[in-house]
């Protein structure tokens, strides 16, 4: 789990992708261009693959479905990166709203 700022967040991730090759990435995907994206409501479409690593950003909060669907994806050996507001930082009005 990585907490912080999305930007922090998304840098530390990337520095921890360099050895990885089959990376999913959960979130915008305006924030990099090294590997495969989708928005979290994409994620169904992902299902039935087997990846090395998946990044979900959960600073906007936490769907469980998404979460689910995404720790699945991960084969035996892989890892989940989950991207995290700092503690004591919520959601904002908006993501909360949606």
């Amino acid at each position: 789990m990585l907490r912080g700022s999305r930007s922090a967040t998304r840098e530390a991730a990337l520095a921890q992708l360099s050895t990885w090759a089959d990376v999913l990435w959960i979130g915008e995907s305006s924030e990099q261009d090294r590997f495969e994206a989708l928005a979290p409501a994409r994620v169904p479409t992902a299902l039935g693959r087997s990846l090395d690593v998946v990044v979900l950003d959960a600073h906007d909060g936490i769907d469980a479905d998404v979460l689910g669907q995404a720790q699945g994806l991960v084969w035996g050996g892989g890892g989940l990166v989950l991207r995290m507001a700092a503690p004591g930082v919520g959601p904002s009005r908006a993501a909360q709203e949606r």
